[in-house]
């Protein structure tokens, strides 16, 4: 059984279809699954990365239950769904720092704002089969939180954040803990549905995922940008691509991080000129078209959940406008997503730059 370390997701079959269907298992896809975590290993290894400590310090923090609060009605809550329920349009609910329990689906159908106090600091737990779903709003935010699956193998196993026909912002979160079942192979941190051109996804931690963002057939999204996708068996997961589209699945894909997944994966964009403009590095399987900057990020501590970038790294000054790559910006300054993670007593080492900046042998 898998308790939700990061990098010890299965690999799947990458044409297999999105439906439930016996997927099988044989000598090929095990020997393909230990290289690719033989890969994975080597690249966390490379720089002190610890998937198992990462999620150990996740899991352990933070302990109390959280509360809502209705920012125009100052009504308090103790779940989500109730706050959810008794919100109007338009309304802004704080979550608290601590835990909320997630026991089943929610899914947010009017244009509502979510948020936390940082994801280092307000947790949501999703139970058994339960998903935070936002459908159909023509505005809506999610901000500030982690979100986690906690039953994670068959019958439980399921998306995290699933965005249908909307236009929502997902922001400064981490996403972590879909899948993991090889006879639906495809389940995502971030499950992107029907048209959400209008959305934004921006400065996220995707971990640990069976797929770290997943664009369902025929859908479409806005905005990918400066997000960290590591350690999940698939960083992205087009279906546009296995499905030969025409037409690009994402609008913009630019200054993202996608670093020691099992597979980078391949996505279909409009703006293909800001390809270059990410980071792409350590990652099995095929490498998706080019060109990147291949270069190691360095993450500070990415054992404590800390994925800002040393000063040294050359993806430190590798945005469009000079400023780092990824989610949580570079040591030394301000992080964008919350304040940095405790970081481990003893510090680590220095990183020693490898021989080659492609992926780690």
């Amino acid at each position: 059984m898998n308790d939700g370390r990061l990098g010890t997701r299965r690999s799947f079959d990458a044409a297999s279809p999105r439906r439930r269907v016996a997927a099988p298992v044989g000598l090929p896809l095990l020997l393909a699954f230990a290289r690719g975590s033989a890969l994975l290993a080597a690249g966390c290894s490379a720089y002190g990365y610890d998937p198992e400590a990462a999620t150990r310090r996740h899991e352990q923090t933070p302990e109390t239950a959280g509360t809502i609060t209705n920012e125009r009605t100052k009504a308090v809550y103790r779940t989500i769904l109730e706050a959810v329920e008794g919100a109007a349009p338009g309304d802004a609910l704080d979550l608290a720092p601590g835990t909320h329990t997630v026991n089943e689906t929610i899914t947010v159908s009017k244009p509502l704002r979510l948020r936390g106090a940082g994801w280092t600091r307000t947790r949501i737990e999703l139970r058994y089969d339960a998903v935070l779903r936002v459908r159909g709003v023509p505005e809506g935010e999610v901000r500030g939180v982690s979100i986690v699956r906690v039953h994670r193998q068959a019958p439980f196993a399921g998306d995290v954040l699933l965005l249908e026909d909307c236009s929502a912002t997902v922001a400064e979160c981490y996403l972590a803990g879909a899948g993991e079942d090889l006879a639906f192979p495809h389940f995502a941190g971030l499950h992107v549905g029907g048209d959400c051109r209008g959305s934004s996804i921006e400065r996220n931690v995707i971990a640990g995922n069976q797929v770290g963002i997943y664009l369902d057939t025929g859908s479409a999204c806005g905005r990918i940008v400066s997000n960290t996708v590591v350690g999940n068996s698939r960083a992205v997961f087009d279906r546009r691509v296995y499905d030969q589209a025409e037409t690009a699945g994402i609008v913009e894909f630019a200054e993202n991080i996608v670093a020691y997944n099992l597979e980078a994966g391949e996505w279909y964009e409009e703006k293909a000129d800001l390809r270059k403009t990410n980071g792409v590095y350590g990652n099995g399987g095929p490498a998706p078209r080019g060109p990147f900057h291949e270069a190691a990020p360095y993450f500070a501590a990415p054992g404590s959940l800390d994925f800002r970038l040393r000063p040294t790294s050359a993806l430190a000054k590798a945005g469009r406008s000079g400023g780092a790559l990824g989610a949580v910006g570079t040591e030394g300054a301000a992080a964008a997503a919350a304040p940095p993670p405790r970081r481990a007593a003893s510090p680590e080492p220095a990183p020693r730059e490898p021989a080659t900046s492609g992926r780690p042998k």
